[in-house]
């Protein structure tokens, strides 16, 4: 039999037992709700996520399960990407946003310039004008037609002061002679006067005809006085006018000849330096924007390889250019005529230049539009890369509301057009050629 003490350490021990029962109860009460509500969660979601209520095992939902959760998986990760992307694009709107004042500022200053060099172009368009009038009326003015012909003017003109100095010169010279003869022969008067003084008996007939003579001799003296005298005058006005003449010559050759420089400058014709007219050289502004926007379709038809750029060496000090085109071939940095081009490569640079043409048109004429063009052949030149690089091209002019009209036999473009005027020879009804409209 067991003792007190025993009984009450086995009561003690059952009492203990019990109460540890009753937690483990309390316990396994809860657990058992808490699986009831797990088991109750987990019947809804898995009727949330594949649409009907638990049926199979344990297996196969577990199998169910993992397939759909690969599936979210997927979707979750399609998601972070996707808002991976929006964030790259927010940060680069951020960017944008960040550099679009700079931006605009870049662009009201480039406006700013366009407008500085319309305005200096304009006057110096008014100014060529100007001093183009100036030129024609100083031409109207001019005596001679040319230089030439004022220097040979002028070579007469002093001839004519030559022989006139010459002239002068001689008659001066006989003046003098005369003049001492005339002395001579007063002395010889003063003499017989004095001899006849002193003389009672004169020869009256000797001495009147000594007079006769010497009064003849007088007369021819001063008629021979009066004639040089009128000579001497008239040489003097002729050596004046002749001055007057030489002196208008060399004015008229200074401002023919600063004249002279003016047009050889403004028609690039000055040797050492490059011979490029003025009128070509307001084209170059022009001419450069319009290579700037045909390269940017000359390099989507060329996938990047070509770029057009205006010729610039020392061939304008001996040969009028300017306007020449060379092309750059970014494959392998060379830089080479565009005449070098293959056939396809022309048609593409030839069209591209027609685009960047219509479009610098388009932005400097202000309202003007150019919305229809056609193209002329030239595509059977091209392989079928670039045929549909240059299509694609087109293609893009026509979604900015342009009419672009392609005149072509390559059968290849029969796909590409949709709308399409088909014209056909008629060889033996005498009618010509028929042109039919084709919807596709």
């Amino acid at each position: 039999m067991p003792t007190e003490e025993e009984l009450k350490k086995a009561k003690a021990e059952a009492e203990s037992e019990s109460k540890k029962a009753e937690e483990k109860s309390v316990d396994c009460a809860k657990k058992k709700g808490l699986v009831e509500a797990l088991e109750k969660t987990t019947h809804e979601q898995y009727k949330e996520l594949l649409g009907t209520p638990i049926v199979d095992s344990l297996d196969v939902i577990l199998a169910c399960v993992r397939e759909k959760y690969k599936e979210l998986k997927t979707q979750n990760n399609a998601i972070i990407l996707k808002i991976q992307a929006e964030t790259e694009k927010a940060n680069e709107k951020s960017k944008i946003d960040k550099n679009l004042p700079m931006e605009e500022s870049a662009l009201e200053k480039l406006r700013v310039e366009k407008a500085e060099l319309e305005k200096r172009i304009a006057t110096e368009t008014a100014t060529k004008n100007q001093k183009a009038k100036q030129e024609e009326k100083l031409v109207k003015d001019l005596k001679f037609n040319s230089k030439d012909d004022a220097d040979k003017a002028l070579d007469t003109l002093k001839r004519m002061v030559k022989n006139l100095k010459e002239n002068f010169e001689n008659a001066d010279k006989e003046c003098g002679l005369k003049r001492d003869e005339l002395l001579k022969i007063q002395d010889t008067v003063s003499t017989l006067r004095n001899v006849v003084a002193n003389v009672y008996e004169i020869d009256l007939d000797s001495e009147k005809t000594k007079k006769n003579t010497l009064v003849e001799e007088k007369n021819e003296l001063l008629n021979l006085k009066e004639k040089l005298v009128s000579r001497i005058l008239m040489n003097k006005t002729c050596l004046e006018n002749i001055q007057k003449t030489a002196k208008e010559s060399k004015e008229l050759e200074e401002r023919f000849r600063w004249m002279n420089t003016l047009s050889e400058t403004a028609n690039g014709g000055i040797s050492g330096k490059e011979r490029i007219s003025f009128e070509t050289y307001v084209q170059m502004n022009y001419f450069e924007r319009i290579l700037r926007r045909a390269n940017i379709r000359l390099r989507k038809m060329t996938s990047g390889q070509y770029d057009l750029i205006r010729r610039v060496d020392e061939l304008g000090k001996r040969a009028q250019v300017g306007l020449d085109i060379d092309v750059i071939d970014h494959y392998n940095g060379s830089i080479r005529p565009v005449n070098s081009l293959s056939g396809g490569e022309q048609f593409k640079a030839s069209l591209a230049l027609a685009l960047g043409l219509s479009d610098e048109i388009q932005s400097s004429a202000g309202g003007v539009r150019l919305d229809t063009m056609f193209v002329d052949e030239g595509f059977g030149s091209l392989d079928g890369e670039s045929l549909q690089l240059a299509i694609s091209t087109l293609q893009d002019l026509t979604e900015g509301r342009r009419l672009v009209g392609i005149i072509s036999h390559v059968e290849e473009l029969k796909s590409k057009i949709d709308k399409q005027i088909v014209v056909e020879k008629q060889k033996h009804n005498g009618q010509g050629s028929h042109a039919t409209i084709m919807h596709w």
